[in-house]
């Protein structure tokens, strides 16, 4: 089944982001890890890591060909990403991770990134 995972939201500064949705929403951190050297991704949101929540995009990290406008999360990977592909999404970047937790970044039709996430 297919659900959204999150959101993406461009900041300057985590920590104020962080700060922000925090007192004006109640978010509390879902995910805060550096994936690569000078990449740290982090995402808020009202429940638990694998429920719905924003994903805090730093500005400076930003690629427009590799920047997620999109996070779906999905625990019948195969089937969605070969359905995502049939019609029309190409694969961006190739599948990562191990089964289980596996992601692929796939391209729509007008070029937005979306990532296919195995929760």
């Amino acid at each position: 089944m297919l659900r959204i995972g999150r959101a993406v939201v461009r900041v300057d500064d985590l920590g104020g982001a962080l700060a922000f949705y925090e007192r004006a929403f109640g978010f509390g951190v879902l995910f805060d890890r550096e994936l690569f050297p000078g990449f740290r991704s982090v995402h808020v949101g009202p429940g638990s890591a694998g429920e719905p929540g924003l994903w805090l995009f730093p500005v400076e990290s930003a690629r427009p060909d590799q920047e997620p406008a999109l996070v779906l999360f999905t625990d019948s990977f195969d089937t969605d990403t070969e359905r995502a592909r049939n019609a029309g999404a190409r694969v961006h970047a190739e599948t990562a991770g191990e089964p289980g937790s596996r992601s692929v970044n796939l391209l729509d039709p007008w070029g937005n990134v979306i990532v296919l996430a195995e929760v």
